[in-house]
């Protein structure tokens, strides 16, 4: 399959390759997992049983031995299914992709990560921007709330010829606190506004703080979760 898409593309070497999720998860609504296998190719569907990503690795790992992969990683595991292909693999993961929830939520995730040295790359990152929560009016202020806080961390750190969107604040935060991140841009317009987040000069620790609390905030009115009583929580109360 790796040999098929670089014919197809026309290319030597893949730059990144993941495994998106370690098996189709039927608990997950939006995955239809009988319609998903059905839809696939027969060589693709009797590759292996369930908890076949063990044999995916090791054709990724081979593919990156041989020089057809630049980076290696997966998207979606768990704790433990981390912690289990870190314990078999010849190549450990060089990126874990996740929601930007694991990042807020999970340290002991985000601890395995790092012991590691594999890439943390959030997704879903400026959707808690632009998508508020329907549930409840007093949901919709705890957002509204945060977002507003958001923007006046962002005015006060503008230089006075460029005014940082929110958007920008969040990515700025993310990238200086060593997340890889993968914005949507939807035009050429939202990629320049992106783009410049790497000529904006870093946050101070005070400024870097107050963002991850607000934006933690957010997250939590989104996602309908208590509100915050302190910033990080010791592991031991998780």
């Amino acid at each position: 399959m790796i040999r098929k898409s670089l014919e197809d593309l026309g290319i030597n070497k893949l730059g990144c390759v993941l495994i998106h999720w370690p098996k189709c998860d039927e608990n997950i609504p939006w995955m239809h997992c009988e319609d998903e296998e059905a839809s696939l190719a027969p060589e693709i569907v009797n590759a292996g049983p369930m908890g076949s990503w063990r044999d995916t690795w090791r054709a990724l790992e081979d593919a990156h031995m041989e020089g057809l992969i630049e980076s290696i990683g997966v998207s979606n595991f768990n704790r433990d299914e981390m912690e289990e292909l870190i314990s078999l693999a010849r190549i450990k993961p060089m990126v874990f992709q996740g929601d930007i929830y694991s990042f807020l939520f999970d340290p002991f995730l985000m601890d395995l990560l790092r012991n590691n040295n594999i890439q943390f790359q959030a997704y879903d990152v400026v959707n808690n921007l632009i998508h508020p929560p329907h549930e409840n009016e007093q949901l919709k202020s705890r957002f509204s709330n945060a977002l507003r806080a958001l923007e006046i961390i962002a005015n006060e750190v503008s230089d006075p010829d460029h005014q940082l969107s929110t958007v920008q604040l969040i990515l700025k935060w993310l990238t200086q606190s060593n997340v890889s991140v993968i914005p949507r841009a939807s035009s050429r317009t939202h990629i320049v506004e992106l783009a410049a987040v790497l000529n904006v000069n870093r946050f101070d620790n005070t400024i870097l703080a107050r963002i991850a609390s607000t934006y933690e905030d957010l997250v939590r009115a989104r996602h309908n979760l208590p509100e915050r009583i302190q910033s990080h929580q010791n592991k031991e109360e998780l």
